[in-house]
């Protein structure tokens, strides 16, 4: 409403309204026939200034108008917010979140609730009127909780309705780590192909990371990193012979990924290895000492151990002397009865596994002379090496009449060295120590013992 003052004698008042002072253009109001000081206008447009005066009439003559004055509208009230994120009816929302909504030409401000009551009489856990932004953070929701939500906008001109009630659901709590079932922890002679893993499913999870390495803190060595996997199992192709595995699962939610399990550990299958070729001494040799060394070719595949058995019985039904912690490949026997014939064979193994018997061989003890069983010779010898000719290895056997230092030595016929066997100080006695020729060509060769001032020779041949 438009008020001016009483004029004393007026009969009548007009009252002009205008979009400028000169009252030339854009008239909104020529009123002349107001006999109250006040009018009363509608339809103004919103943030708009305008112009008026007014004018009264006595005796039948108009007076001047009175000097213009100008007000300006009010802006327009807003419009009601669109509401964007969380979607209504949306599921599996984060705990932590930020409420979004479409901005509103001329808003000031926003007022947003949110709550577990649609009406939000109760439950109201936000409700902040003073937002001059379009998003609002919430932190710290309870899990699989349905939540509703709505907003407003306001300005100087006044406040809008709020927007539709939109409701949305929190995720489940993140999982625990998941209970590994197959292949058991520690288990051993696992296949290399086709292993099947598996764990216990758990509630909620939309998805399981797999994690399968040589490195117990997955750091290196990682086999598998699978972050795709929906159900509770894993199969697993071309993994390695007798190799120590590490393997872990952890769950995943629309909220996140879980704790990872305990690593657990297998080991792949070892294949045991095949028959063992017996070396020395050969099948129905002649052995003129107390005791023997029995050597055999290393296993194949490789062999941790091997099981060495020496018996009088051909079947091995009676008493035999049986070592299944040999890790070389040679086992020395004694005492040897003299005139006996005995039976001997090897197998290798694995940790877990036996390959089969390698073929028996049998030696008798023909002791014909003082030598064959002394303990300390007089002298510096070095007898003939065994076998001989040889392949790849052969075994020099020397026997030293005081603890002194001695030297073996390996040389070409060009007499060139080729391999030092052995330097060292030894004791008195018989000793015997293994030369592998692997490397070398066919051919004759020359050992050396050297003590001191003592030097022997002999030769050996390596057939291949």
């Amino acid at each position: 409403p438009l008020f001016w003052h009483m004029i004393s004698g007026a009969t009548q008042y007009r009252v002009q309204v205008a979009l400028n002072a000169g009252f030339t253009a854009g008239n909104v109001v020529k009123d002349t026939t107001l006999v109250d000081t006040t009018f009363t206008m509608g339809g103004l447009l919103h943030n708009t200034p305008y112009y008026w005066r007014a004018a009264a009439q006595s005796g039948g003559s108009w007076g001047d108008y009175s000097a213009a004055w100008m007000f300006t509208t009010a802006v327009a009230p807003p419009v009601v917010p669109a509401q964007v994120f969380p979607a209504n009816e949306s599921v599996d929302q984060l705990v932590n979140l930020t409420l979004r909504w479409g901005s509103v030409a001329g808003a000031a401000t926003y007022h947003v609730q949110m709550g577990t009551d649609s009406t939000f009489g109760s439950g109201v856990l936000v409700n902040d009127s003073t937002l001059t932004d379009t998003t609002r953070a919430i932190s710290a929701l309870a899990f699989n909780q349905r939540y509703h939500w709505r907003v407003r906008a306001k300005n100087a001109g006044g406040t809008s309705v709020y927007s539709s009630v939109w409701h949305f659901r929190t995720h489940m709590s993140v999982p625990n780590a998941p209970a590994l079932q197959t292949p058991a922890n520690g288990a051993v002679e696992q296949p290399t192909v086709g292993l099947v893993f598996t764990w216990q499913a758990l509630s909620g999870a939309t998805f399981y990371t797999f994690q399968l390495g040589t490195d117990s803190t997955f750091a290196t060595g990682l086999v598998k990193n699978d972050t795709t996997i929906t159900e509770t199992s894993r199969t697993i192709t071309g993994l390695i012979q007798g190799t120590k595995y590490f393997w872990r699962v952890a769950g995943r939610t629309a909220g996140g990924p879980g704790p990872f399990s305990s690593p657990w550990t297998f080991v792949t299958f070892v294949p045991v290895p095949n028959a063992i070729t017996l070396v020395s001494p050969g099948h129905q040799s002649l052995v003129g000492a107390d005791s023997v060394r029995c050597v055999w070719n290393t296993a194949s595949p490789a062999a941790s151990r091997y099981w060495f058995e020496v018996s009088v019985d051909p079947l091995f039904s009676g008493f035999s002397l049986i070592d299944s912690t040999v890790t070389d490949t040679a086992k020395v026997v004694k005492p040897l009865v003299n005139n006996a014939t005995y039976y001997w064979r090897v197998k290798g193994g694995t940790a877990t596994s036996w390959g089969p018997f390698s073929s028996v061989y049998s030696f008798t003890v023909q002791i014909t002379s003082v030598e064959g069983t002394e303990e300390v010779p007089d002298e510096f010898v070095l007898r003939q090496n065994y076998p001989n000719p040889f392949n790849p290895a052969t075994e020099i056997n020397f026997g030293i009449p005081k603890e002194s230092r001695v030297r073996i030595e390996v040389y070409d016929l060009l007499g060139r060295q080729i391999a030092v066997v052995l330097d060292g100080v030894q004791s008195p006695g018989y000793h015997t120590v293994r030369f592998d020729a692997a490397g070398l060509t066919s051919g004759m060769y020359l050992y050396r013992l050297t003590s001191g001032e003592t030097s022997l020779f002999r030769k050996m041949l390596l057939l291949k």
